[in-house]
């Protein structure tokens, strides 16, 4: 079990995409997962609420969990504070995700913090670690409980997984996520007494239509919130206080009978959280650059690149009060600057590739290895070296906008176009 204490700089951390406590995509960058954790609305991260109890010193006796991954170490346990240092170091992702985090005047002292103390350790030992100090503190909910389990200690999924995948009632509804509810309500002794029954292969089979179903249902999570039923009150019985709230399905319910019931077709969405409105938008005390498209003004030599930049600006300086409704075009124009400039660059030397489709991702690949070799003598912007260090997926990204396999948010363009307009200012920039 090998661990030892060394300071890492923090530029050299990596969040860990597959934290329990809100696992990712393997390929999100360190920024997507602090736009994912500043955009939470279920509260996993709450990196306001620690920001602001870390007050203004960062405290060095709980030292985060780190595994050393090639030139990186992966950050097992310590990613909440891990993402507000990367945060407050950096006033351009600070920009793009416009500025969601209120920080005070009087905690600089932790945007000076260069380095911190970490516990490096072997995976295994990396898991006891946070297993031991997350287990029974209330950090995971069950669900998260039962994913470590499956993912990191061989066990196979729990039907209260599975009911989760046929749901996604308890991802979206998170007052689900309690080891009671997990084994004293969606359990077939409970259930089947309201005339709901769940079978990990068919998911959910009732007595009633699907309108009744989700009736019922959305009555029982009425009751989880409202915590008329819980451990103290109506534990494990949903059919007293069901009747006694909704007198009017005296007449509907009825116990299950499998060779009666339906089979129920039911996924949860989550209902989209309002936006803020902008005399609410949160400011840092700090001084910040502008949040412009490309990150800055670009001077490029005449030619087919020089022009559709400055038609993409162009757009986003005329509609910026408006931005909503151009963001899609936004993000298609730049998957078309970036094919546009590889076109023209290989043109210019004469290579047969410049005739070739969706070159784009020559040109990136070809890109980041030379302004890698020459970022020492570059003034590159912190967000273009993130995905110099392979840590922000640019073509994936590109690709989607191109597609329509995302949705496109103001925080995506600016951070996408940043990397863009150092790249073409690199390749097309006037002498």
């Amino acid at each position: 079990m090998a661990q030892e204490i060394k300071y890492i700089p923090i530029e050299k951390l990596r969040l860990w995409t597959e934290n329990p406590r809100d696992p990712v995509d393997g390929s999100m960058s360190d920024y997507d997962v602090i736009h994912r954790a500043l955009t939470d609305s279920d509260k996993k991260w709450n990196l306001q609420k620690l920001l602001n109890e870390m007050g203004r010193h960062y405290d060095f006796s709980e030292l985060p969990t780190v595994v050393k991954n090639n030139d990186d170490y992966i950050v097992y346990d310590g990613n909440r504070r891990i993402a507000i240092l990367k945060y407050l170091k950096d006033s351009v992702l600070q920009d793009s995700l416009e500025n969601q985090l209120v920080i005070k005047e009087n905690q600089k002292a932790l945007v000076e913090i260069d380095e911190l103390p970490c516990n490096v350790c072997d995976i295994e030992t990396a898991l006891i670690n946070i297993e031991r100090k997350h287990w029974d503190s209330g950090d995971w909910g069950r669900l998260e409980r039962d994913y470590f389990l499956v993912n990191f200690r061989g066990q196979p999924k729990s039907d209260y997984i599975k009911f989760d995948e046929k749901t996604n009632l308890i991802t979206t509804h998170p007052v689900l996520n309690q080891r009671f509810v997990k084994e004293e309500i969606l359990v077939p002794k409970t259930l089947n007494k309201i005339g709901i029954n769940f079978n990990p292969d068919k998911g959910i089979t009732s007595m009633y239509d699907k309108k009744t179903t989700i009736d019922i249902i959305d009555e029982v999570i009425s009751l989880l919130k409202t915590k008329k039923v819980s451990t103290r009150q109506n534990r494990g019985d949903l059919l007293k206080p069901l009747l006694e709230k909704r007198s009017d399905l005296k007449e509907v319910i009825k116990s299950y009978d499998s060779n009666q019931s339906k089979q129920i077709e039911y996924y949860a969405e989550k209902k989209s959280s309002p936006k803020t409105s902008p005399k609410s938008k949160r400011r840092t005390g700090f001084k910040k650059s502008s949040n412009i498209i490309f990150g800055k003004t670009l001077i490029l030599k005449k030619g087919t690149t020089n022009n559709l930049y400055l038609g993409i600006e162009r757009i986003f300086i005329q509609n910026e009060k408006d931005l909503e409704n151009v963001l899609p075009i936004l993000g298609i124009s730049l998957r078309l600057l970036i094919e546009t400039a590889a076109r023209e660059y290989f043109k210019e030397l004469n290579d047969p590739i410049s005739e070739s489709d969706q070159i784009y991702r020559q040109f990136l690949k070809m890109a980041r290895e030379k302004m890698k070799t020459e970022k020492d003598t570059q003034n590159f912007l912190s967000l273009t070296e993130t995905w110099l260090n392979s840590n922000y997926n640019l073509e994936g990204i590109l690709g989607k906008f191109a597609h329509g396999n995302m949705v496109v948010v103001k925080s995506d363009i600016i951070t996408t176009s940043i990397i863009i307009g150092d790249i073409i200012d690199f390749y097309f920039r006037r002498d």
